[in-house]
């Protein structure tokens, strides 16, 4: 609770299996290093999060980032080697500036799933940073890893801030099940999405959750284009174009 730590949060171990479920809990504290002018310094390595384990299988992982809690990237599984079954991320009300991973960095994943709740995905570098991967890569949800498997993935958004949604990993590796995408500016609200669905820039989806809003259902492979609205209470299974 309120802590440092200088590099890496393990939920499994180093290389032992772990058959039940890891818990990894973040209740605030910033687990990265600001410059003067609240810019990240990144001569220290920033610390990473790890529901599984450095090289181990994991049999299911939880990792809750709650009050407010700053860290640089979380990933659901382990790091290098070893296969988790299932993985859960809630991240609620803190902020990740970099990225978020339903898989490993490297290690495959079975079952994935990312709550965003009330998130914010910021990234500040100090003007010396000039290594285009930071600046152009971070701000992102993966329902997969960094170049990792996963065989399916879910991602739920609720009034989080981000640039992109992707239901695949980052660089390398196989997803069976999902590919979500939703785009800068859009806005997802009350709802429930299925496989293989875009929601393009700036579109509305459904609204907040309150008295007498009905949840907006979007099917398998539907593409809502961009500037697009879908109502709440909305069963859509087709595709959505901007009112003219």
């Amino acid at each position: 609770n309120k802590g440092r730590i200088k590099k890496y949060v393990y939920g499994g171990g180093a290389y032992a299996y772990t058959t039940g479920t890891t818990n990894v809990t973040i209740n605030g504290g910033d687990f990265v290093y600001y410059n003067t002018d609240n810019t990240v310094d990144m001569s220290i390595a920033p610390a990473l999060v790890f529901g599984g384990g450095e090289s181990a299988n994991v049999g299911s992982s939880l990792v809750y980032i709650e009050n407010g809690a700053t860290l640089y990237s979380v990933y659901g599984g382990s790091n290098f080697q070893g296969t988790t079954n299932k993985t859960k991320v809630y991240a609620n009300a803190g902020k990740i500036l970099c990225n978020a991973y339903g898989g490993g960095s490297e290690a495959p994943v079975n079952n994935s799933n990312i709550y965003l709740l009330g998130t914010e995905f910021t990234y500040k570098v100090d003007s010396s940073v000039t290594d285009a991967y930071f600046k152009n890569t971070c701000g992102n949800a993966f329902g997969g890893g960094a170049s990792a498997n996963v065989e399916n993935s879910l991602i739920a958004l609720n009034g989080s801030s981000l640039a992109n949604v992707y239901g695949g990993s980052d660089q390398n590796g196989e997803v069976g099940t999902s590919n979500v995408v939703i785009k800068k500016g859009a806005t997802v609200n009350y709802s429930i999405i299925d496989e293989n669905v875009e929601i393009g820039e700036n579109a509305i989806v459904g609204s907040k959750k309150g008295d007498g809003v009905k949840i907006a259902v979007i099917g398998r492979g539907v593409k809502v284009y961009d500037g697009a609205v879908v109502e709440n209470g909305a069963n859509i299974e087709e595709d959505v174009r901007k009112e003219k």
